[in-house]
């Protein structure tokens, strides 16, 4: 039988393998109860009891030397997944794996003791460096790899991030975007001096490429900690006449205190001020946690690395000193902007077109036409055009439909049945769910190692030129559709996010933000290739039933409209409007959809209770623009034409009126059941009215 391993006992005692290691050593501060289980666990199991008994050496342990300092708590969220990794591929080989946590003031042979006690036949030393120990170590044959710390690289053997590489390509990102007066915010990091380094010269590196002069004023560089020095340099920087319109922060951590500075000048981020930094440190599982745009360092890759380049020592292959360095990714999450988008855009319409008067709505003014849309399965668009003998283009001009759509495109995937998060799915339109991957186990553990998606698995690139000739005569809807709650739902089940809402509100509030973190940085790729062509995000979320709201208010403002806000503020940064649409009976859920900035809601579903046009309009016509309340379930579905134009012709008298209403039916697609004479009869009606 194989021997119990640390993950085993952190299993069974349902903490991490970390907590396990701690307890099992007998440091850190862990809570009694905590403590037990683990005890418990390793009891039952009978690790520790048997872990040298086989032999004189007894079952190989590989050790991991970590330095707690002051900043332990920061850079956790970096060395976990390196941990997890190195203990995964260790337990496979039969190995145990323990933390060896470095305090200052430990001298080398005190901790080579430490080691020779846990009878370690191979050390991994995490962001910590040791000359003396790792000679020590080495010389007594107990192999040594170090990683993320370049300091002794000809030396030893080392897994590193290039730092090089991810400072250039930030800040070349930045002056892609047209910025020019760049700010380097830099620290000494004098256990990492390499880092620093080399962060420095890959800016340095990009900002002389691109023919920029580059002076002391444009380099910054402070005790992070010494919070009161660095606020006055940068009130310093700020206050000149040529101040940055950009930062490139050394890391993550002086990234946010630098956010949190000069928002105390009144400047946002990143409509004032882009900022960018390398590591992706920062525990985004923390709902108040600002997102950074950053440069990623796959730690999970670098601990695979180490643990392959470990197991290659102790079988004897090789020579030498080895270093492996793995390149840093570009990850957006909406604290960049270019550069030309600060400010208020300004849309032009051609005179008298399907634009203008989409626009119009919006502004309210009267005298032009009812704007319209038709959303519709793509079965009823193909009986559609069968039954007319046109393409799909004709029959939207034929309808007067102002709208045209634009999304970006899932690279290398086709016809994608498993979505962005793993969702396995079935059925036509987005799917309905085949599983739910994280129902098992709800935990913030679990939350933590999802494999999140990343917004450069969607194509961009085609998207100015598909829409830049329809673009002065149509309104363009542009964007993800961002159906976060859907995919909260899917990810957990109904019935188990209604509990959780109630039981751990802190991991309902972390899958949304973690959701929400993947479509912003989708749509501000997309803004930023095409965001002055498109005048309008859609929005699709169902929050009703057929009788009431699906959530009540308290919990819609908790969980709901925090993200409705952060898909709102990305796409003001670039002057477009949001519509929301929601099914159901939604009203009193209304004034907080309205709180949240969403400029247009749609559906309107006349069937459900309180969703009436009259009351709709004189309640919030004045906050939103209304979008829907023809009756797709009535006689848009079960009618004749002339029964259509008339119930058109009645809800336009009550919604049309004053503007701000954009005509369409109480669905967001129109499906294959419903007559194709019924909907060209409702959209000739709109045509016709010219008000009550």
């Amino acid at each position: 039988m194989k021997a119990p391993t640390l993950k085993d006992v952190a299993e069974a005692a349902g903490v991490s393998i970390t907590t396990s290691s701690l307890v099992l050593s007998g440091k850190g501060r862990i809570s009694e109860a905590v403590r037990i289980a683990v005890m418990d666990a390793a009891d039952r199991l009978g690790y520790g009891k048997k872990r040298f008994a086989d032999s004189p050496r007894g079952q190989p342990t590989a050790g991991i030397l970590l330095s707690i300092d002051a900043r332990w708590s920061f850079v956790w969220n970096f060395i976990r997944p390196v941990i997890a990794e190195i203990e995964a591929c260790f337990a496979e080989r039969g190995y145990n794996v323990v933390l060896i946590p470095i305090h200052a003031g430990l001298d080398a042979e005190g901790i080579a003791r430490r080691i020779l006690e846990e009878r370690c036949a191979a050390v991994f030393a995490l962001h910590y460096g040791n000359e003396e120990l790792f000679a020590l170590l080495e010389a007594r044959g107990i192999p040594v790899i170090l990683i993320m710390n370049g300091r002794f690289q000809d030396r030893f053997h080392s897994i590193l991030a290039d730092d090089f590489q991810g400072a250039y390509e930030g800040t070349a990102h930045l002056l892609r975007l047209g910025h020019r007066e760049v700010l380097f915010v830099g620290t000494e990091r004098t256990d990492l001096p390499n880092l620093a380094t080399d962060r420095y010269y890959g800016f340095r590196k990009a900002v002389e490429e691109a023919g920029l002069p580059l002076d002391g004023r444009r380099n910054l560089s402070c005790d992070a900690a010494n919070t009161q020095y660095l606020e006055a340099q940068l009130h310093a920087v700020f206050s000149a006449a040529d101040r940055p319109t950009a930062v490139f922060a050394i890391d993550d951590d002086m990234a946010i205190r630098v956010a949190a500075l000069v928002r105390r000048m009144g400047i946002r981020i990143p409509e004032d001020l882009s900022l960018i930094a390398p590591g992706d440190l920062l525990n985004y599982a923390d709902p108040f946690v600002m997102p950074i745009t950053t440069l990623r360092i796959d730690t999970t890759l670098m601990g695979k690395l180490a643990s392959d380049m470990m197991f290659r020592r102790l079988s004897g292959e090789g020579d030498g000193v080895h270093v492996l360095k793995i390149k840093q990714q570009l990850v957006q999450r909406g604290s960049t902007r270019p550069l030309a988008t600060t400010g208020k855009r300004t849309r032009s319409a051609s005179k008298g077109s399907q634009k203008e008067r989409f626009l119009a709505s919006f502004e309210r003014r009267p005298g032009l036409p009812v704007s319209r849309w038709l959303g519709a399965s793509r079965e009823f668009i193909a009986k559609a055009c069968a039954e007319l003998g046109v393409d799909e283009e004709a029959f939207r001009l034929r309808i007067g439909d102002d709208l045209r759509w634009i999304d970006a495109a899932p690279i290398g995937q086709g016809l994608r049945r498993v979505d962005p998060f793993g969702i396995e799915r079935r059925g036509s339109g987005y799917g309905q769910p085949s599983s739910h991957p994280l129902r098992e186990a709800p935990t913030m553990e679990n939350l933590r190692d999802y494999p999140w998606p990343e917004s450069e698995g969607e194509d961009v690139s085609f998207i100015r030129d598909r829409i830049a000739d329809a673009a002065g005569r149509y309104a363009i809807v542009g964007g993800s559709w961002s159906p976060f709650w859907h995919d909260a739902v899917d990810l957990v089940g109904m019935e188990t996010l209604a509990c959780l809402m109630y039981d751990d509100p802190l991991f309902v509030e972390t899958m949304l933000s973690r959701i929400v973190d993947y479509y912003v940085a989708v749509n501000t790729r997309i803004f930023e290739e095409a965001g002055d062509l498109i005048d309008l995000v859609f929005i699709r979320n169902d929050f009703g039933t057929q009788t009431g709201p699906l959530i009540s208010i308290e919990h819609f403002e908790r969980f709901v409209a925090p993200c409705l806000k952060r898909l709102v503020e990305v796409s003001r940064r670039y002057g477009i409007r949001t519509m929301l649409h929601s099914s159901g009976g939604i009203r009193p859920l209304i004034p907080a959809i309205a709180a949240t900035g969403i400029d247009a809601l749609h559906a309107l579903q006349p069937d459900c209770p309180g969703m009436q046009g009259a009351a709709l309009k004189k309640d919030f016509g004045g906050k939103l623009v209304l979008s829907g309340g023809i009756d797709a379930r009535g006689s848009l579905l079960r009618g004749n034409p002339g029964e259509v134009r008339s119930s058109v012709l009645a809800t336009l008298d009550v919604m049309a009126g004053g503007g701000g209403y954009i005509a369409a039916p109480s669905v967001d697609a129109v499906t294959e059941d419903v007559p194709v004479a019924n909907v060209l009869a409702m959209f000739d009606a709109i045509a016709e009215w010219r008000g009550s």
